[in-house]
This record gives C-alpha cells, sequence and structure tokens, in this order.
C-alpha cells in the first residue's frame, strides 16, 4: 500500500468522525469496501460509490493539501538548503484507487547543476510519463494474470478507480493500449523464499502448450507457434487439491533456463537430503525425460503420463471396441507386458486397414512401459492436461492473431504469479517482488488532517530524506 493510498485512508477515516449519522452508513460501505485492495484491518468485497460529491472533492482537497506539505517540509528543510536549488513549481495528475489527484511539487537540482528531479515523486516512487500510482499498477498486473481481454481489464479497472466521477459520462474505460503499455513495462523480479521443506516424495508434473505470436512485420509467412513449457510441483495431493502446488510457466526462454527456474524453486522448499524420491510426469518428450538430469538421479524417476498412455490405447481400439480396451488396459496395470504384445499382434490381424496407427500407438505404449509403471507402482496420477487448459489454453489461445513475444513473456510470468497466489492480491503483491511494492510509510504525520479532531493526535513525524 502506497503513501497516496494511506493518505486517502487517513482522510476517510477522519472524515467519518464528523459527518451526520445519516451518511455515515454509507461512507462507511464505502470505506470497508474499497480498502479491500489494501493491507488495512477493515475488509469486504465489492464496492459502492460516496452518494455526496462534497464529501468525495472534500476528502481529495485534503489529499492534495497531504501532499503539497510534505513537498513544503522539503523544501524548507535544512538538508535540501545545503544540496539543492528549486527550479520551479508544475502540476501532476496521478490516478489512484480512489480517482484523480492534481497537486503541485517543486523541481530540482543539485548544486553542480545536475540530478534534475522532484522530490515528491521520489517519495511517491512514481516514474516520469506514468499516471497510475503504485496501487492502480499492482490491480492491472493483478487482473492481467486473471483476465484474458485487455478490453475486460481495462473496463474493470476503469469502473473502479472512476466510481466516483459525479460527471455524466458514466463510461470511463482504460484503453486496450494503456494495459499493454503497462504490462510490457512492467518489473517482475519474483523470488522464491527458503523454507526446505521436509518431505519424503517430489513430484513435478511438465507439459507445453502452443500459443500463436505475431510475425514479424514484412514476413511473408504465416502466424507462428511459440511452445510455452509448464510445470506443476507438489508433494502431496489430497482430495480436490494439493497441499503446496506450485505452477512454473516458461517466459519464452530456452529449455535449461526453465530447468533452473524448476530447480531453484525445488532447492529452495524442499530439503533434498531429506527427499527420498523425485518424479518427473510427463507425455515422452524427451525435454522433459532430460529433466530428471538436473536432479540427484539415484533419487529421481521419469514416469509416464497415465492419460498419455491409455489415450493412445483408446485410438487403437476406438470407442466401438470397448471391450477390448480394457482387456488391454488390464495387461497394461498388472504389469503383463507379454500379454499385451500377444493382443496387439491379434488386435492388428482384424484391422489391417488401421494397421499404420496400431503400430504406431503400441510403440509408444511400449517404449514407454517402465516409465508407466513406475507412475502406477508410486500410487501417483498427472492431472497436467488440465492444469494445461486452465493455466494456459483458456487464457492465450483465444488470441487468433497472436502475441508479440514480449508482451507474452510478460503475460505468462502474471499468469504464474496469479495461479500461485490463488486470486488473493496481497499474496499476488508479494510473490511479483517488483519496484511498485516497496512503499509501506507507517510514520506519516497526519496531523495537518486533524484540525478539526483537537482531541486526536496522528504526530509522529516523516522522515524527509533527499536520497534519490
Amino acid at each position: 500500500m502506497n503513501i497516496i493510498t494511506q493518505i486517502f485512508i487517513k482522510n476517510i477515516e477522519n472524515t467519518l468522525k464528523i459527518f451526520s449519522e445519516d451518511i455515515l452508513s454509507s461512507i462507511n460501505t464505502y470505506v470497508n469496501r474499497s480498502l479491500r485492495y489494501t493491507n488495512s484491518k477493515i475488509s469486504l468485497s465489492d464496492l459502492l460509490s460516496i452518494p455526496n460529491k462534497v464529501v468525495m472533492d472534500s476528502i481529495i482537497k485534503n489529499v492534495i493539501l497531504t501532499l503539497e506539505k510534505l513537498d513544503e517540509d522539503s523544501f524548507n528543510s535544512s538538508q535540501r538548503k545545503a544540496l539543492y536549488y528549486p527550479k520551479g513549481t508544475y502540476y501532476r495528475t496521478i490516478i489512484t484507487l480512489f480517482g484523480e489527484v492534481t497537486f503541485k511539487r517543486r523541481a530540482y537540482v543539485d548544486k553542480n547543476g545536475k540530478n534534475h528531479f522532484y522530490y515528491l515523486d521520489s517519495l511517491l516512487n512514481i516514474s516520469p510519463r506514468v499516471v497510475f500510482d503504485n496501487d492502480v499498477i499492482n490491480e492491472l498486473l493483478f487482473l492481467a494474470g486473471k483476465h484474458t481481454s485487455y478490453s475486460t481489464i481495462g473496463q474493470i479497472l476503469g469502473q473502479y478507480i472512476f466510481k466516483n466521477d459525479f460527471s455524466t459520462d458514466k463510461s470511463k474505460y482504460i484503453s486496450r493500449a494503456t494495459i499493454a503499455n503497462y504490462i510490457k513495462r512492467s518489473d517482475i523480479n519474483a523470488f522464491f523464499p527458503l523454507k526446505q521443506n521436509k518431505v519424503k516424495d517430489i513430484f513435478i508434473e511438465l507439459d507445453e502448450h502452443y500459443v500463436s505470436i505475431q510475425k514479424p512485420k514484412k514476413s511473408p509467412y504465416p502466424v507462428k507457434k511459440q511452445m510455452v513449457k509448464a510445470a506443476k510441483i507438489y508433494s502431496y495431493r489430497i482430495k480436490n487439491g494439493y497441499t503446496d502446488r506450485f505452477i512454473i510457466l516458461d517466459e519464452l526462454e530456452s529449455v535449461s533456463k526453465f530447468r533452473d527456474r524448476i530447480y531453484e524453486y525445488v532447492y529452495r522448499t524442499y530439503d533434498l537430503d531429506y527427499v527420498e524420491n523425485i518424479y518427473i510426469l510427463g507425455d515422452g518428450a524427451n525435454w522433459i525425460k532430460a529433466t530428471r538430469d538436473i536432479f540427484d538421479t539415484t533419487k529421481t524417476h521419469y514416469a509416464l503420463d497415465k492419460f498419455h498412455a491409455m489415450q493412445a490405447l483408446q485410438r487403437i481400439t476406438t470407442y466401438s471396441n470397448m471391450d477390448e480396451y480394457e482387456k488391454a488396459k488390464e495387461f497394461i496395470e498388472t504389469d503383463n507386458r507379454s500379454a499385451f504384445k500377444q493382443w496387439i499382434k491379434d488386435f492388428s490381424k482384424k484391422f489391417l486397414d488401421r494397421e499404420e496407427i496400431i503400430e504406431e500407438k503400441s510403440k509408444y505404449i511400449l517404449n514407454n512401459w517402465a516409465a508407466l509403471q513406475r507412475l502406477l507402482k508410486a500410487n501417483a496420477s498427472c492431472s497436467m492436461e488440465g492444469c494445461i487448459s486452465h493455466s494456459l489454453a483458456n487464457i492465450f489461445t483465444s488470441r487468433p492473431k497472436g502475441f508479440s513475444k514480449p508482451i507474452l513473456a510478460k503475460r505468462l510470468s502474471l499468469r504464474a504469479l496469479y495461479l500461485n497466489s490463488f486470486d488473493d492480491k496481497q499474496v499476488f503483491i508479494k510473490l511479483m517482488n517488483s519496484n511498485q511494492t516497496i512503499n509501506n510509510f507507517t510514520n506519516l504525520d497526519f496531523s495537518i488532517l486533524d484540525d478539526r479532531y483537537k482531541g486526536d493526535t496522528y504526530k509522529v513525524n516523516l522522515n524527509t530524506n533527499f536520497a534519490v
């Protein structure tokens, strides 16, 4: 929660103390529902706008007063006078979760005539030419991990930001280009906290999905497909879920870098000296099988995804021969390889017109027989097909013209953060670990807001620091 949001919250809390009971309820509802985007102790879902424009105008004026008072304090400080010259006063408009705020702030330059900057901008941690404050940017990125369409993201974000706009124009939204630009410029430094959990078994499910990407300008070739790799990692499955499921999505990096991220997560999350088995589960692709080499190979086992084995068997028998399907399935589940091979010979003689597909799919099962038996003996299962559908397909294959590669890489990162946060925005922001999230001021001086509350004290001084 950044400084502007905190000033708004304190202003609204103070406003509650002076307004009559007949509007107290509606304002209180507004405060509670707005604060679902913050770390406040008050938390409700949804939101309602303040029904009284005068109330909101008063709150915004006090927020502007607070910001300009911070700038004035810096101007009068001895540190500023010793190091910096003022270079004029300029207006700046910032869009916050509570609407637009336009305020004045001074520009400074050091006494060598270099390092031109705005102290208040650096205090608020807002870059030049950025219109949104950091809480709005975090909300935008959270929505980008959740929704497919930029239009949908812009509509949801615009309706929230401008809910207190009392003009006749109620159709305000954030443009698709603006959403794309903020995603492209986003600073994501996701990291894995050190946990070193002691578990005996680790399961790593791997698969890939192909996403359309935009062709380069003037290229005569059609839209290309980009392979996107995905990993799902956990130590124990429970009914309808996992104890510690974590998803890593490819950021259009090399296979080796993707494996490095898998290893880093596993190393930091689990005590590998305590682990007895690491199962690599997948459909038999070479890059999946080779992933076992990044760990201790004496503990690591490749196991074939049962879904793909049964899918191959289904294509051998077709739905018109379900009795044969059940017979062959029993041979697989009881590890009777010789009986399965004899069954293939007998079955293929009955369907000579399908000899090629029968031979192809039976080779797939036989070549991965040992890997399939490992899966069955470990009493494991691989649900990576469902994970691919939920994590990638329903988000990234609905754009017929494809993504640009830089945007796709960023959106894959945001999608993984969203999936691992389980729709919790505060967890999402902590996982993102970006420069947009570093401000959390607990020592603000709110006394200038308290002229009407003589008995109340919020008198802790803000540390005026000119380090930029």
